[in-house]
Protein backbone atom coordinates (compact mmCIF):
# COMPACT_ATOMS: atom_id res chain seq x y z
CA UNK A 1 0.00 0.00 0.00
CA UNK A 2 1.36 3.43 -0.87
CA UNK A 3 2.61 5.46 2.09
CA UNK A 4 0.30 8.48 1.49
CA UNK A 5 -2.80 6.27 1.23
CA UNK A 6 -1.73 4.38 4.34
CA UNK A 7 -1.30 7.62 6.28
CA UNK A 8 -4.72 8.92 5.25
CA UNK A 9 -6.36 5.70 6.44
CA UNK A 10 -4.59 5.69 9.83
CA UNK A 11 -4.94 9.31 10.99
CA UNK A 12 -5.54 9.47 14.72
CA UNK A 13 -4.38 5.93 15.44
CA UNK A 14 -1.77 5.24 18.15
CA UNK A 15 1.93 5.42 17.20
CA UNK A 16 2.39 1.67 17.76
CA UNK A 17 -0.14 1.04 15.00
CA UNK A 18 1.69 3.33 12.58
CA UNK A 19 4.93 1.47 13.32
CA UNK A 20 3.30 -1.90 12.78
CA UNK A 21 1.72 -0.87 9.48
CA UNK A 22 4.96 0.60 8.15
CA UNK A 23 7.05 -2.41 9.23
CA UNK A 24 8.45 -4.04 6.11
CA UNK A 25 9.13 -7.24 8.05
CA UNK A 26 5.51 -8.34 8.39
CA UNK A 27 6.36 -11.61 10.15
CA UNK A 28 7.70 -9.57 13.05
CA UNK A 29 4.62 -7.34 13.10
CA UNK A 30 1.94 -9.99 13.81
CA UNK A 31 1.82 -9.23 17.53
CA UNK A 32 1.72 -5.45 16.97
CA UNK A 33 -0.93 -5.74 14.29
CA UNK A 34 -3.03 -8.06 16.45
CA UNK A 35 -2.89 -5.52 19.27
CA UNK A 36 -3.64 -2.71 16.84
CA UNK A 37 -6.64 -4.55 15.38
CA UNK A 38 -8.06 -4.96 18.89
CA UNK A 39 -7.45 -1.30 19.74
CA UNK A 40 -8.89 -0.04 16.44
CA UNK A 41 -11.62 -2.52 15.47
CA UNK A 42 -13.07 -0.09 12.89
CA UNK A 43 -9.88 -0.03 10.80
CA UNK A 44 -10.10 -2.09 7.63
CA UNK A 45 -6.47 -1.39 6.78
CA UNK A 46 -5.38 -2.74 10.17
CA UNK A 47 -7.33 -5.94 9.68
CA UNK A 48 -6.00 -6.39 6.14
CA UNK A 49 -2.39 -5.86 7.25
CA UNK A 50 -2.88 -8.37 10.07
CA UNK A 51 -4.07 -10.83 7.43
CA UNK A 52 -0.96 -10.11 5.35
CA UNK A 53 1.31 -10.59 8.35
CA UNK A 54 -0.30 -13.92 9.17
CA UNK A 55 -0.12 -15.08 5.54
CA UNK A 56 3.55 -14.14 5.24
CA UNK A 57 4.20 -15.91 8.55
CA UNK A 58 2.81 -19.07 6.93
CA UNK A 59 -0.30 -18.94 9.06
CA UNK A 60 -2.62 -19.01 6.06
CA UNK A 61 -5.59 -20.53 7.87
CA UNK A 62 -5.57 -17.73 10.45
CA UNK A 63 -5.02 -15.19 7.67
CA UNK A 64 -8.11 -16.45 5.82
CA UNK A 65 -10.18 -16.22 9.01
CA UNK A 66 -9.04 -12.61 9.50
CA UNK A 67 -9.76 -11.86 5.83
CA UNK A 68 -13.27 -13.35 6.01
CA UNK A 69 -14.00 -11.41 9.20
CA UNK A 70 -12.74 -8.24 7.55
CA UNK A 71 -15.09 -8.73 4.59
CA UNK A 72 -17.95 -9.49 7.00
CA UNK A 73 -17.22 -6.39 9.10
CA UNK A 74 -16.41 -3.89 6.33
CA UNK A 75 -18.03 -5.43 3.27
CA UNK A 76 -16.24 -6.48 0.10
CA UNK A 77 -13.56 -4.03 -0.99
CA UNK A 78 -11.01 -3.73 -3.75
CA UNK A 79 -8.22 -3.85 -1.15
CA UNK A 80 -9.51 -7.07 0.41
CA UNK A 81 -9.85 -8.78 -2.97
CA UNK A 82 -6.42 -7.56 -4.09
CA UNK A 83 -4.90 -8.92 -0.89
CA UNK A 84 -6.54 -12.30 -1.40
CA UNK A 85 -5.33 -12.40 -5.02
CA UNK A 86 -1.79 -11.68 -3.82
CA UNK A 87 -1.95 -14.65 -1.45
CA UNK A 88 -3.21 -16.84 -4.30
CA UNK A 89 -0.30 -15.72 -6.49
CA UNK A 90 2.15 -16.69 -3.76
CA UNK A 91 0.72 -20.22 -3.86
CA UNK A 92 0.55 -20.20 -7.67
CA UNK A 93 -3.22 -20.63 -7.55
CA UNK A 94 -3.90 -18.76 -10.75
CA UNK A 95 -7.61 -19.49 -11.06
CA UNK A 96 -8.19 -18.13 -7.55
CA UNK A 97 -5.93 -15.12 -8.23
CA UNK A 98 -7.80 -14.29 -11.45
CA UNK A 99 -11.16 -14.49 -9.66
CA UNK A 100 -10.12 -12.13 -6.87
CA UNK A 101 -8.46 -9.69 -9.27
CA UNK A 102 -11.64 -9.57 -11.34
CA UNK A 103 -13.63 -8.80 -8.18
CA UNK A 104 -11.02 -6.21 -7.15
CA UNK A 105 -11.37 -4.42 -10.48
CA UNK A 106 -15.18 -4.30 -10.15
CA UNK A 107 -14.90 -2.41 -6.85
CA UNK A 108 -11.73 -0.42 -7.52
CA UNK A 109 -11.77 3.37 -7.70
CA UNK A 110 -8.55 3.37 -9.74
CA UNK A 111 -6.03 2.70 -6.96
CA UNK A 112 -5.33 -0.95 -7.91
CA UNK A 113 -6.36 -0.74 -11.57
CA UNK A 114 -3.04 -1.02 -13.40
CA UNK A 115 -1.47 -3.63 -11.14
CA UNK A 116 -4.68 -5.65 -10.88
CA UNK A 117 -5.10 -5.69 -14.67
CA UNK A 118 -1.46 -6.67 -15.15
CA UNK A 119 -1.55 -9.44 -12.54
CA UNK A 120 -4.85 -10.70 -13.95
CA UNK A 121 -3.22 -10.95 -17.39
CA UNK A 122 -0.39 -12.99 -15.86
CA UNK A 123 -2.88 -15.29 -14.12
CA UNK A 124 -4.82 -15.77 -17.37
CA UNK A 125 -1.57 -16.49 -19.21
CA UNK A 126 -0.69 -19.21 -16.70
CA UNK A 127 -4.18 -20.65 -17.13
CA UNK A 128 -3.58 -20.89 -20.90
CA UNK A 129 -6.20 -18.23 -21.70
CA UNK A 130 -3.98 -16.24 -24.03
CA UNK A 131 -6.64 -14.13 -25.75
CA UNK A 132 -8.15 -13.15 -22.41
CA UNK A 133 -4.67 -12.34 -21.09
CA UNK A 134 -4.03 -10.04 -24.06
CA UNK A 135 -7.40 -8.34 -23.49
CA UNK A 136 -6.68 -7.92 -19.77
CA UNK A 137 -3.59 -5.90 -20.71
CA UNK A 138 -5.78 -3.18 -22.26
CA UNK A 139 -5.42 -0.14 -20.05
CA UNK A 140 -1.98 -1.19 -18.77
CA UNK A 141 0.61 1.39 -19.85
CA UNK A 142 3.21 0.10 -22.31
CA UNK A 143 6.13 0.67 -19.95
CA UNK A 144 4.52 -1.06 -16.96
CA UNK A 145 6.54 -3.69 -15.11
CA UNK A 146 6.55 -5.51 -11.77
CA UNK A 147 9.67 -6.77 -10.04
CA UNK A 148 10.03 -10.18 -8.42
CA UNK A 149 6.59 -11.56 -9.21
CA UNK A 150 6.29 -15.34 -9.30
CA UNK A 151 10.03 -15.80 -8.94
CA UNK A 152 10.87 -13.73 -12.01
CA UNK A 153 13.13 -10.76 -11.62
CA UNK A 154 11.02 -8.63 -13.93
CA UNK A 155 7.68 -8.92 -15.67
CA UNK A 156 6.82 -6.16 -18.10
CA UNK A 157 3.87 -5.66 -20.38
CA UNK A 158 6.09 -6.23 -23.42
CA UNK A 159 7.69 -9.39 -22.00
CA UNK A 160 4.25 -10.78 -21.15
CA UNK A 161 2.97 -10.00 -24.67
CA UNK A 162 6.06 -11.76 -26.10
CA UNK A 163 5.31 -14.83 -23.97
CA UNK A 164 1.64 -14.78 -25.00
CA UNK A 165 2.62 -14.57 -28.68
CA UNK A 166 5.14 -17.39 -28.24
CA UNK A 167 2.61 -19.60 -26.49
CA UNK A 168 -0.04 -18.92 -29.16
CA UNK A 169 2.45 -19.71 -31.95
CA UNK A 170 3.52 -22.87 -30.15
CA UNK A 171 -0.13 -23.92 -29.81
CA UNK A 172 -0.85 -23.38 -33.52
Amino acid sequence: MKRRSLQSRTNGMPVVIHRALENSHLRQAVRWLGTGAKRCPRSEVMALRLGDALAFSRRRREACLVWRQCVADFGPSAAAYFQRAHWAFLKRRFMEAEKYLRLCLKLDDGYFEVTARFWRAIALFHLGKFGAARTALNGVPDGHSDLWLLGRRNWSKSSLLDEINGAENHEA
